[in-house]
């Protein structure tokens, strides 16, 4: 027997620690604290948690879920183990210990670090007019210590953000863990990662140009990206695939990742290494077809091959007497009404 409850489920009880508000609270953005009230209800409720359902009931774009879950993590509210991907748990705040690094306690850190305190007052000054808040500290802290970010690359962080008018904890976080994934702790590493962004971009827009076609979509750009960073291809030797490819009366972009995916196999990494691999297929297959034709004009046609059959003299006078000859001369037979044999030349009549 099966006892329900006579009240309507949405309208149990989240149970929310005190703490939360008094620890955690100040150093969350809006995001990330809908969010975490978000994720309460599916615990309490046993429901799964998706992705663009989140975005749905919050009113938020995925890329902003996305940022509020790293919020979350980097707080100390939130696990995602490792072996688990699909797996989050929401910490227990009434277990769970004071936050081992307070907004308070990163101020300290970051003032025992002369550069970190030089970089973090720059920021203060430059982007929030010297009223940034605590949490923006911790945050801070958290990236030099989680990413090992130097401090020029920190203050670039904040830098590139405040320029595009995108100067939130959810946008800079998402950023922030973006450059960790792509290896990038220095500055050197950043203009590195710039410059490679920034010739995928004029890469994809050059082969939209040569495929006649409108801004290449998502899949397409991680082709073209892959023939930058995975094969080291240069604008130089996507050019050359360009060119023969275009060549082509309906060249598409499978038909450009053939090309180079077979150059890459070939151990070519130079535009001259290319040229010579191309003038050589070329010359080869110059010689095959030399070869083939040569083939061909001494066998001969099949026209040529045929013996030509002889007709003698008596043939045509057969012919001329009757055409069946040429059907069958066997069903020929002598004529059975022969005319009469013409006169013969002889002496004239005596009178």
């Amino acid at each position: 027997m099966l006892i329900r409850s006579e009240n309507d489920p949405q309208y149990m009880d989240l149970a929310l620690p005190d703490v939360f508000v008094t620890e955690y609270l100040p150093r969350l953005d809006g995001t990330a604290v809908k969010l975490y009230l978000y994720l309460l209800h599916c615990q309490v409720r046993a429901l799964p948690f998706e992705l663009t359902e989140a975005a749905r009931q919050l009113q938020s774009a995925a890329d902003d879920i996305k940022a509020g879950l790293l919020h979350l993590q980097l707080a100390g509210l939130l696990l995602r183990p490792a072996a688990a991907r699909n797996e989050m748990i929401l910490r227990d705040l009434k277990t769970l210990p004071e936050p081992v690094i307070s907004p308070e306690d990163a101020v300290r850190r970051m003032t025992a670090d002369p550069r970190r305190q030089d970089v973090v007052d720059s920021i203060n000054k430059s982007f929030f007019n010297g009223i940034m808040g605590l949490d923006w500290y911790h945050l801070i802290d958290v990236w030099f210590e989680t990413y090992q970010f130097k401090p020029e690359v920190m203050y670039t962080l904040f830098s590139e953000a405040y320029q595009s008018g995108k100067l939130k904890r959810s946008y800079v976080s998402a950023v922030a863990k973006s450059w960790h994934e792509r290896g990038i702790k220095t500055y050197e590493d950043r203009k590195q990662d710039q410059a490679l962004h920034e010739a995928q971009n004029s890469l994809g827009r050059q082969v939209s140009r040569s495929l006649n076609q409108g801004p290449l979509t998502e899949a397409q750009e991680q082709l073209v990206n892959h023939w930058a960073a995975d094969y080291g291809y240069d604008m130089d030797i996507i050019k050359l695939a360009l060119a023969k490819a275009t060549q082509t009366p309906k060249a598409s972009l499978n038909y450009f990742d053939k090309i180079l995916s077979e150059w890459h196999e070939a151990g070519l990494k130079t535009p001259e290494a290319v040229k010579s691999y191309e003038e050589k297929r070329r010359a080869e297959q110059a010689a095959r077809h030399r070869k083939t034709a040569a083939a061909g004009a001494k066998k001969g046609s099949n026209v040529a091959n045929f013996k030509q059959r002889q007709y003698s003299d008596d043939f045509f006078r057969q012919f001329e007497e009757d055409p069946r000859f040429l059907l069958n001369p066997a069903e020929v037979g002598p004529d059975p009404n022969p005319a009469a044999d013409p006169p013969r030349p002889g002496p004239d009549p005596e009178p």
